[in-house]
């Protein structure tokens, strides 16, 4: 049975930090929507928890493919999810306990093409902090309103594609996946959404958490894997 929403998740070596993740996914007791969780040829014990996870849960589903990053691991993602929306976690990050369910009433009563949650940092001594600063009052917009609000608010938008929640049919009809192999995808795939998107839907809901570990992709960037 196809779902309302479909929650991506990329695994790489994360065997620390994915059962935090799908722990905060699986609060809802929800069966509109479904985890697609993508092994990106992980070394670790992360396809083992994940499967783990996968006989626990009917709405998980796991795959396997070869190491090719998280950009081809989301585009890998979705041509397996049934989901009306697509929502992509990062494996090391976390959501709140009421997240899903509140996603799920924001998609049954505005049906926008783009929903955009807030978010914090989590930093490995325990700090957090909200990512930005939000002063977009909340509601639906057109493309060019939500540009608009955005000039005068531009450090109300934070580039990141786990903020975006977004109708799997907008993707599709628009080609907006990601190319494969570079750093910084999200600055390119990001204002595609935001100009070609009819419906914008701004939300109040700092739901999702963003862990700073030292180790990650963004914290080891080489300048010379940032290519197109």
């Amino acid at each position: 049975m196809n779902k309302l929403l479909s929650i991506i998740i990329p695994v790489y070596n994360v065997e620390k930090y994915i059962e935090r993740c799908l722990d905060s996914v699986m609060t809802s007791e929800s069966e509109n929507y479904e985890v697609i969780l993508i092994d990106d040829g992980s070394t670790d014990k992360s396809l083992e928890i994940c499967q783990k996870y996968e006989k626990k849960f009917d709405s998980i589903f796991v795959f396997s493919k070869k190491n090719g990053g998280a950009s081809d691991a989301r585009n890998f993602g979705n041509t397996k999810a049934s989901g009306e929306y697509i929502w992509y976690i990062d494996s090391d990050d976390y959501i709140t306990p009421n997240a899903v369910n509140e996603i799920l009433d924001i998609i049954k009563k505005f049906k926008s093409d783009v929903i955009i949650c807030k978010s914090k940092k989590v930093y490995d001594n325990g700090t957090v902090v909200d990512e930005c600063q939000y002063s977009i009052k909340k509601g639906e917009y057109s493309s060019n309103e939500f540009m608009n609000e955005l000039r005068r608010n531009p450090k109300s938008v934070i580039f990141c594609p786990q903020y975006y929640i977004v109708n799997k049919n907008f993707i599709d009809n628009n080609n907006l996946y990601f190319y494969k192999g570079i750093i910084y995808e999200d600055e390119l795939w990001i204002p595609q959404l935001l100009i070609k998107a009819k419906r914008i839907y701004y939300s109040d809901l700092n739901i999702y958490f963003h862990f700073m570990r030292n180790e990650s992709v963004m914290h080891s960037t080489k300048l010379e894997k940032m290519r197109i």
